[in-house]
């Protein structure tokens, strides 16, 4: 019986405690029928934006960079006169190169002959537009903006067999073709060396035709060494005019006054290449003054070359960055851009 007393026992003692309380029941608020859960919201995964696109028409031509005659690597040298008979990739390796990729524009000659001085070979780019086009767009997208040659020398002695009339032709037409994909287009390189200062009205056809082939692109003149820009080659032609001057190579820099830096021509003395380069522009802004000219830009195209090979009668030759220097005091002596070594104002 005392497991009987024992159980009786525990069943007294729960008999006096109190269990804890249950917790309360909560029911969920009733559903109003005429409003509209809100869906939760997932986030967007992040989109990048699209790179942009390359345009090298964006740059302005007014403080252009080029180095024209660079580098001094055979396989690339001189690319204006060769690069429309290169091939899509060779275009994308020189403009990669580190002399040129941080240029905003290149010199593209449209219609060449054969001169193995500089490894030119023919291309008539008049009988192959879709190239052309297809050449300067591929320059454009690399952030550069064309300046186009309309025809080199030989082109014109070789090809068209030194007849003035067909020149003027293939200038009109060349510049039309290009007019949408350059800023400025020139005729040829040293034009005295095909029409000498006698030719006026021969030199004064060839910006007439061009003008016809693009009535307001900006046209540029090259001519030889400290050559000044006539200003009759651009009677009756109007818009914008660019003197692209050549100082020679082997002329002092000038710009400091020093008697050994002192150069002559038919015109007077200069302090140097940068007198040479002051004194067009000043005589070029009388005309725009007394208005002869509509619009000039002073520019210097031609100062300086590399070593490409060792028997070269060139010279001297200069590394790019001694042409920046030598660039830099054109540009503080009346050049507005220089298009020889790429210099920018400092």
């Amino acid at each position: 019986m005392s497991w009987l007393m024992r159980l009786l026992s525990i069943v007294r003692s729960l008999w006096g405690r109190r269990l804890p309380p249950a917790p309360p029941v909560v029911f969920p608020p009733p559903v109003d029928p005429t409003v509209t859960p809100e869906t939760p919201v997932t986030p967007d995964p992040e989109v990048m934006p699209e790179p942009p696109v390359a345009n090298g028409l964006r740059h302005p031509w007014r403080q252009a960079t080029a180095a024209w005659l660079y580098p001094g690597d055979a396989a690339y040298w001189i690319a204006s006169h060769r690069i429309m008979t290169w091939d899509e990739v060779k275009i994308d390796e020189y403009l990669s190169l580190p002399e040129i990729a941080p240029t905003t524009h290149v010199l593209i000659c449209l219609n060449t002959g054969h001169r193995p001085s500089i490894f030119e070979q023919p291309f008539d780019g008049l009988k192959n537009p879709a190239w052309v086009r297809q050449v300067f767009q591929q320059v454009i997208a690399a952030d550069k903006a064309p300046i186009a040659f309309c025809l080199s020398q030989e082109f014109f002695t070789q090809t068209l067999g030194g007849n003035h009339a067909k020149l003027l032709e293939y200038l009109e037409e060349s510049t039309r073709l290009v007019a949408d994909l350059c800023h400025f287009a020139l005729p040829f390189r040293e034009l005295g060396d095909v029409y000498g200062g006698n030719a006026l009205q021969e030199r004064n056809d060839l910006f007439r035709a061009m003008r016809r082939g693009a009535p307001s692109l900006p046209l540029a003149e090259h001519e030889r060494t400290l050559e000044q820009i006539p200003v009759q080659d651009f009677r009756g032609v109007g818009g914008t005019i660019i003197s692209g001057l050549q100082t020679g190579f082997g002329t002092p820099t000038g710009g400091h006054d020093r008697p050994e830096d002192r150069i002559e021509d038919g015109h007077g003395f200069y302090d140097g290449a940068a007198g040479f380069i002051r004194a067009n522009g000043e005589r070029m802004a009388r005309y725009v003054t007394a208005g002869q000219l509509e619009d000039h830009v002073n520019a210097v195209f031609e100062h300086s070359l590399p070593l490409v090979y060792p028997s070269q009668t060139w010279t001297p030759t200069r590394t790019l960055a001694e042409a920046q220097v030598r660039g830099q005091t054109f540009l503080q002596h009346g050049a507005a851009f220089d298009l020889s070594g790429g210099a920018v104002r400092v």
